[in-house]
């Protein structure tokens, strides 16, 4: 909602005395030039699917303690509102003011009469959307801002399900949260007080270890498990939440021969050692890759701060190659099924759920093994609602591999969410098997691309900040719709799918409209284009960065030609877009 922001600052500054939280900061924004007061205060900050996510700061465009407090009253509004079971579970990752929130947030849930089970330390996605589901919650909230770079902290929002809120639920609450004056509206009792009364319960180790051995329990069970004890790893946390169970369940599954990425195992929000914390980025990796050298690891593994997320880097002849979200995806897909037939698990009619800009080469798999491959739109909450359809029908068990692009994987049925604890320990059982066969991940990779083509995916992520950012994505975005592009890169186009319109165009080599159809999923701001079976691209605004996201995807029987056609369609996208 757009606001008046001078009048929006003005107020906050009546409302907030001396004293308070962010008055020095208020104070110091008064002095600052207009444009910043501006970006700080011109609109009230996004409830979209994945909750709030934005800079911590003074304003109502920004994570504070204010629009926190708000957002907690909007969702009690709706729980009370919907009838739902008045229970929420809260976890927080490590970011700066992560805990803070936590409390401010179950100091207004639990003052509206809704019970709150809060994590007692620093915990990550897959813990949380396991203890909703086991504690009967109507509710989840966890404080984080996953990969984002330090300034950002955020408000995730999930079902009683244990997936992130649908697009009907988030807009519901963010109607709730809209109505709410931020300095009159919110109940808030002391987080002491509600201790008191037994409306906050703290969660420990408890949940933690019923949440690893569900994990475990989940896993694909491996009759040569002994192997696992020869694989040397090092794992690096990212400074986040996922040191703890990460290296409880290393340890439980037999790995004997692990190193620790020190300077990255402690919880520190400011992530000293690395702008972005996100282990897309290779950068990221660097500390974790010099221990692993030392060393002589196998395997590199990193988990992003709130733990549901994992990177990969393998051994090699040639040192240490990084492997993409498509790629470990590929390889736990064919690895599961493999594994799986072996010890006689695969059930009857197997399911798995990926993303419409997850790996292509994921179709010709699920058609050589006759399997069941659903795709959605992205987002893992999707995958999770999915999930949940089909336990509902009773199909829980068909269930056997949940995974997208940006390094997300899901082996069992314990959460509703990418598990990164579940990933780490799946990869390592997968590495440690090929490594008794004397292959790496690279080698298997490989060998798929031999088999099916080689794919090259690359993602173009362009940053555009602040109201003219924002203003600049949504031209990008209606240029792209409005005007079809009949041709890129020498290749004519055969198709182009708008998922706001839901609607998919088939056009012959002449560039003649051929049929459309209807998407059947849910309405979203993605356009799709497709250029031959050789080349396509996917455009959309992030959900939760001020980003524009461009997914390319290359085939072709030749590695090379798939990679130089992936970086020549990189160069003219961002050509086009930014004017490079």
């Amino acid at each position: 909602m757009l606001l008046n922001y001078k009048d929006e600052f003005i107020r906050w500054c009546n409302n907030i005395k001396k004293g308070q939280e962010l008055y020095e900061e208020l104070i110091k924004l008064s002095d600052e030039e207009e444009n910043e007061i501006e970006e700080c205060f011109y609109k009230d900050i996004e409830f979209g699917t994945g909750g709030l996510r934005g800079i911590r700061g003074v304003g109502t465009n920004r994570i504070n303690v204010y629009t926190v407090a708000k957002a907690s009253q909007g969702l009690a509004n709706y729980m009370i509102k919907e009838d739902l079971e008045k229970a929420v579970a809260i976890a927080y990752d490590t970011r700066i003011n992560s805990k803070l929130f936590a409390q401010i947030a179950a100091e207004v849930l639990a003052s509206n009469g809704i019970k709150v089970y809060m994590f007692q330390d620093y915990s990550t996605v897959p813990q949380l959307s396991f203890a909703i589901r086991k504690l009967g919650c109507g509710m989840g909230v966890i404080i984080t801002a996953s990969h984002n770079p330090a300034k950002y902290n955020g408000y995730k929002v999930y079902c009683k399900d244990g997936y992130q809120a649908t697009d009907s639920q988030a807009t519901a609450i963010f109607e709730e949260i809209k109505t709410i004056d931020i300095f009159k509206d919110i109940k808030k009792k002391s987080l002491s007080e509600l201790e008191q009364e037994k409306m906050v319960t703290y969660l420990g180790t408890e949940m933690t270890d019923a949440f690893i051995e569900a994990v475990i329990r989940g896993m694909p069970k491996n009759p040569e498990a002994d192997v696992i004890q020869e694989l040397k790893v090092v794992y690096t946390a990212l400074n986040g939440a996922g040191a703890i169970p990460v290296t409880k369940i290393l340890k439980k599954i037999g790995i004997e021969q692990l190193e620790l990425v020190k300077e990255q195992m402690y919880p520190d929000g400011n992530f000293p050692t690395c702008t972005y914390p996100n282990p897309e980025i290779k950068e990221t990796m660097t500390l974790a890759e010099n221990l692993a050298l030392k060393t002589g690891a196998d395997l590199i593994l990193a988990t992003d701060p709130d733990c549901d997320r994992v990177g990969t880097g393998i051994k090699t002849d040639r040192g240490f190659v990084y492997l993409t979200g498509n790629q470990i995806g590929i390889l736990l897909f064919d690895y599961i099924i493999k594994i799986r037939k072996k010890n006689n698990s695969l059930p009857k009619h197997p399911k798995v759920a990926t993303t419409i800009v997850t790996s292509k080469l994921l179709d010709k798999l699920a058609e050589k093994h006759a399997i069941t491959s659903r795709r959605s739109l992205i987002g893992f909450k999707y995958i999770g609602e999915y999930m949940t359809e089909l336990e509902k029908l009773g199909d829980e068990k068909q269930f056997i591999l949940g995974l997208e692009e940006s390094y997300g994987y899901l082996t069992g049925t314990h959460v509703r969410d990418k598990d990164g604890v579940n990933a780490v320990a799946v990869i390592c059982q997968m590495a440690a098997d090929y490594k008794k066969e004397g292959k790496t991940l690279v080698d298997v990779i490989e060998e798929i691309y031999n088999t099916y083509g080689y794919e090259e995916d690359l993602l173009l992520n362009l940053t555009f900040e602040g109201k003219a950012g924002a203003d600049n994505m949504e031209s990008i975005m209606k240029d792209f719709r409005e005007k079809t592009m009949y041709s890129f890169l020498g290749y004519p186009l055969t198709s182009k799918a708008d998922y706001k319109l839901k609607i998919k165009e088939e056009y012959d080599q002449n560039g003649k409209m051929m049929m459309a159809r209807e998407i059947l999923l849910p309405t979203s701001n993605i356009i799709e284009y497709q250029f031959t079976e050789k080349l396509g691209f996917t455009v959309r605004p992030s959900g939760t960065e001020p980003k524009i996201k461009i997914y390319i995807f290359t085939i072709s029987r030749d590695k090379t030609d798939a990679k130089i056609l992936a970086e020549r369609a990189g160069t003219e996208l961002r050509r086009m877009i930014i004017n490079e």
